[in-house]
């Protein structure tokens, strides 16, 4: 029982986080496909996400949850490795991203172009993982809330 109540732990906090963070880029996008993008709006939102990511980072860390998977399935470690660094990977993207956005003419084609890049991989990323808890952790409660 304690297993599905951790499933369910995990599942919560994960959608909260997702939900928010796929919103954050939803809004993103719509910015930077519009005429004159506010570079005060496009910082908010990158630091936002960035804050999003770091805080999945830390919780993931703290909580332990890539941990609990591999434990319960050993055979997902190079999956669990590969989702660690990803986060990883996409937190310094936002960074870039951030320093491109404050050059002033940053915000033209080339971070919309960027920022789409980072949003596949997020929705990647974001894949990878819900299949990933699913592998480990089998059942009709581990789905992520859309």
């Amino acid at each position: 029982m304690a297993h599905t109540n951790r499933k369910l732990e995990m599942d919560d906090a994960q959608s909260l986080t997702t939900r928010s963070t796929r919103e954050s880029i939803e809004l993103m996008v719509e910015l930077l496909r519009g005429e004159n993008p506010s570079p005060t709006h496009v910082d908010a939102l990158l630091v936002e996400l960035a804050e999003g990511i770091d805080h999945c980072i830390a919780t993931h860390q703290v909580e332990g949850i890539y941990e609990d998977a591999i434990q319960r399935a050993p055979w997902l470690t190079a999956d669990g490795e590969r989702l660690k660094q990803q986060l990883a990977a996409m937190a310094q993207s936002l960074q870039a991203l951030r320093m491109l956005a404050s050059r002033g003419g940053g915000l033209g084609e080339s971070l919309a172009g960027r920022f789409e890049e980072f949003a596949e991989l997020y929705a990647e990323h974001e894949a990878a993982e819900q299949d990933f808890f699913q592998a480990a952790f089998p059942g009709p409660d581990w789905a992520l809330q859309s």
